[in-house]
C-alpha cells in the first residue's frame, strides 16, 4: 500500500513538474524543442504510464485482497521451506531411528 503511495506520487510529482516546464516555455517553441525533446517527453509519458498501471494493479490488490509476494520474495520463501523440509525430514528419521534402539533395547 505504502509502495502504491509512493509511486501515485511519483506520477503526480513528475506529471506537474512537466505541465511547469511546458507553461514556462510555451511562449519560445525553439526554446521547447532544445531543452526538452519530443524523445523525453514520450519517454516520460511511457513511464508515468506504466506506473499509473503498476499503482492500478497494485490497488487491485489490495482490494481483492488476494497479495502475492514480489517474484524475489516468492524464491526465497520456497528456498526456505526446502532447506526447512529437508531438515524436518532429518530430524524425523533420526528419531524414527532412535525409537527404533529404544524398542529393540527393551526387549533384550
Amino acid at each position: 500500500m505504502e509502495r502504491a503511495r509512493h509511486e501515485q506520487e511519483c506520477v503526480a510529482t513528475e506529471k506537474l513538474n512537466l505541465e511547469r516546464r511546458l507553461q514556462e516555455q510555451a511562449g519560445d517553441p525553439s526554446e521547447l524543442r532544445m531543452s526538452c525533446s519530443d524523445l523525453e517527453v514520450s519517454q516520460l509519458k511511457a513511464e508515468i504510464e506504466m506506473l499509473r498501471g503498476e499503482l492500478q494493479r497494485a490497488e487491485g490488490e489490495l482490494e481483492d485482497r488476494c497479495w502475492s509476494p514480489p517474484v524475489g520474495l516468492q524464491h526465497w520463501l520456497q528456498l526456505t521451506h526446502e532447506i526447512e523440509n529437508k531438515a524436518y525430514i532429518k530430524k524425523k528419521g533420526a528419531a524414527e531411528k532412535q525409537l527404533l534402539q529404544a524398542r529393540e533395547a527393551s526387549y533384550n
